[in-house]
């Protein structure tokens, strides 16, 4: 990432994935739901990034 700002997003999300995100923070596995959630977006972005044949920057709309 070249940036470290964030922006706050609001999301809707079934009440299973909300509570298997609590599980996870539970389980110390990450810190809380925030970085759980930006780990999944991540993850996500790089695998259609593999789909979509592109560079990670290019989904990104950065530069190198």
């Amino acid at each position: 990432m070249t940036s470290k700002t964030m922006e706050m997003v609001s999301i809707h999300l079934p009440e299973a994935y909300l509570e298997g995100l609590k599980e996870l923070v539970r389980l110390r596995l990450y810190p809380n739901i925030s970085e759980a959630v930006r780990t999944a977006v991540r993850e996500f972005l790089k695998n259609e990034c593999v789909l979509l044949q592109l560079q990670w920057h290019e989904l990104l709309g950065v530069r190198k």
